[in-house]
């Protein structure tokens, strides 16, 4: 795992109005993607078969376009990226479209 940091104030542009709240507080897994990703468009139906299994977690998919400001400040130079965050804390971030690990790394946030 990765050495958990706090996150910084950044807006997050979704259509989620809860977004921020839940980022600081309790599960959440942010996704980021892009139209033009290939990678990406092959994962999210596992993204979606994932969020049914852990309602624990809150789940979101984010445009790279859209989210310039958060993209910059979790460093997304990859996609897809997936952060994994506790409480406001990043837990981990996966770059690429790794099923194993993405759902090896939810159910380890899910024992936090």
């Amino acid at each position: 795992m990765t050495e958990p940091r706090p996150i910084y104030e950044s807006k997050i542009e979704n259509n989620e109005p809860d977004i921020e709240v839940d980022v600081e507080n309790g599960r959440t897994l942010l996704f980021y993607s892009g139209s033009y990703c290939n990678p990406c468009k092959q994962i999210t139906p596992y993204f979606k078969e994932l969020k049914s299994i852990y309602p624990q977690v809150k789940f979101y998919k984010l445009d790279v376009n859209k989210n310039r400001d958060s993209s910059d400040m979790f460093d997304i130079t990859v996609l897809p990226t997936f952060v994994l965050i506790k409480d406001g804390i990043i837990i981990k971030k996966i770059t690429g479209a790794r099923k194993e690990l993405l759902k090896s790394s939810i159910s380890e946030l899910c024992k936090l």
